[in-house]
């Protein structure tokens, strides 16, 4: 009742019900109308997850466009994982001209609130200049904080840089 009257919470459940077949029989296509009504309605959990659908064509036609927006829309609202993707996409250039200083500027925030992912990449960007300035001190930080979470990448880079000294 709540998902006809345009409640997203409710609209993201009904998603996520259809896109697991919990309690429903699976069906993405039904998972993505339902997720996609939740990020119109301002859910930044079905703004991400449509994001990721879009991205791996799951119950909608694959679009990277369609994608990066979704991520944007979830990054700009505080989401996360969605600031971390966004950043990836710069950082690689998928879907979008790589740009060094707008994937430092989304890892930045999502390694700010505590994504392993986000600090390595960023601890990534100080250590070679990319989009921030060169910062070998602050690149060891972010990687030891990534570690401390159990990110084996940066493990390996801080193992690395030592061996460097």
């Amino acid at each position: 009742a709540l998902a006809k009257r345009g409640n997203a919470a409710a609209e993201y459940n009904i998603a996520v019900c259809y896109m697991s077949g919990n309690g429903v029989s699976r069906d993405e296509r039904a998972g993505a109308e339902w997720m996609a009504k939740a990020a119109i309605d301002g859910d930044g959990d079905a703004q991400f997850n449509l994001g990721v659908m879009y991205a791996k064509g799951m119950g909608v036609p694959k679009s990277t466009d369609d994608s990066i927006e979704w991520y944007r829309l979830a990054a700009e609202g505080g989401h996360v994982e969605a600031q971390f993707n966004l950043g990836f996409c710069f950082y690689r250039g998928i879907g979008v001209k790589r740009n060094r200083e707008e994937a430092a500027k989304w890892f930045g925030k999502a390694a700010e609130a505590g994504d392993m992912k986000a600090q390595y990449y960023f601890g990534d960007c100080c250590y070679a200049g990319l989009g921030v300035p060169k910062d070998r001190d602050a690149a060891i930080a972010w990687y030891r904080k990534s570690a401390a979470q159990g990110f084996k990448e940066a493990k390996a880079r801080l193992t690395e840089l030592e061996k460097r000294k």
